[in-house]
């Protein structure tokens, strides 16, 4: 296995992969944002020609940052069936994952201060993960939960 070795690379020698299924667009704002908040933490894959391997939309976010230089890893060991390959079982793979809504409930009650709208989180999708108000009735004694 070859050794993984992050580079710096002019944002204008990547090349975007003409060929990209993947549409993108609505998640640019949301990875600009994570970006702006916690810097760049995932480099840019690309291959020997600087052809984007995966990050497309990492790219179009530092664009619109105004980023000179990215992190990137150049990978070289794909041949072009395996790369066009990778960048379609790179996007789909995300895509089965799943949240365990008690422990990221747990997680965003621990983190203060965070506007988590900015990451693409929705008001509604976070109320759902609140724990519901119990009420007890004055006359039998039992709890409910309040609607």
């Amino acid at each position: 296995m070859a050794k993984i070795k992050v580079v710096e690379k002019d944002i204008n020698d990547l090349k975007v992969y003409e060929g990209n299924p993947r549409q993108n667009e609505k998640a640019v704002e949301t990875v600009k944002e994570s970006i702006k908040e916690f810097g760049v933490t995932n480099p840019i894959l690309v291959n020997a020609n600087n052809v984007i391997l995966a990050g497309h939309t990492r790219l179009k976010a530092l664009q619109a940052i105004g980023k000179q230089n990215v992190p990137c890893i150049k990978i070289t060991h794909l041949s072009e069936d395996e790369e066009k390959a990778f960048r379609i079982a790179d996007n789909r793979v995300a895509e089965f994952s799943t949240w365990d809504d008690d422990k990221l409930d747990m997680e965003l009650q621990e983190i203060t201060e965070k506007d988590w709208e900015r990451f693409g989180f929705k008001k509604k999708d976070l109320d759902i993960l609140e724990p519901p108000e119990n009420c007890t009735c004055p006359k039998c004694g039992k709890t409910f939960i309040k609607v």
